[in-house]
């Protein structure tokens, strides 16, 4: 279940899961570029006009500065409770280019993204052992299609999501498995090797409707 897409591509691993985490859009000197040209073009065939300052305006709009972006991500955080024991990293970013610009919403995903996959992993462990905290994590798992991402970012792989979280109501992991092994590697409970997973664990709670 593929949960991170970027101008509608998915990038699949060997398994053919396909990999969900939408990478940043280092575009800012590129979008540019492009409307200088496509301004250039505009004033050669039809002379001076005010509304390609105005697209272009809107268009910048839809991008984010990397304080921009980790500012979204730390919102969603407050946002979207995980599982006892799990947390969010800190700054999820620090490896990106800083004088980049990310999509608008990149951030909210990414925390998305942690948030389905602690879940994920809490009701897998719990499904055996304890019934009611399993059945509590699937409803939480099912709450992802409230969500304002799941409509927009996601919209191309809520059937893959929608499927995997019906074969999980009947009781057949396989498909969150798959998801998990796919995409879900460095989200761990503290103290069993996560990822720069720092501060404390937020209390259960279903996100807000969109």
């Amino acid at each position: 279940m593929a949960r991170g897409v970027v101008n509608g591509s998915r990038h699949a691993d060997q398994s053919g899961v396909p990999a969900r985490r939408r990478l940043p859009l280092m575009v800012a000197l590129v979008f540019l570029l492009g409307l200088v040209v496509s301004a250039c073009t505009t004033r050669s065939e039809t002379g001076p006009a005010d509304s390609g300052s105005s697209s272009g305006a809107d268009n910048l709009s839809q991008f984010l500065s990397r304080a921009g972006v980790q500012q979204e991500y730390s919102q969603a955080t407050e946002e979207f409770s995980l599982p006892a024991g799990y947390a969010y990293p800190d700054d999820p970013f620090s490896a990106t280019d800083p004088r980049g610009s990310f999509q608008k919403g990149y951030g909210r995903s990414e925390a998305l993204f942690v948030w389905f996959c602690a879940w994920e992993k809490e009701w897998l462990t719990e499904r055996l052992s304890d019934p009611t905290r399993a059945q509590d994590a699937l409803t939480t798992l099912e709450s992802v299609k409230q969500t304002d991402v799941y409509h927009d970012a996601w919209r191309e792989i809520a059937p893959q999501i929608d499927a995997g979280l019906e074969s999980a109501q009947l009781g057949d992991p396989t498909l969150i498995q798959n998801d998990v092994n796919a995409n879900c590697m460095n989200v761990r409970r503290a103290g069993t090797g996560a990822t720069s997973t720092t501060g404390p664990a937020l209390p259960t709670q279903t996100p807000s409707v969109r």
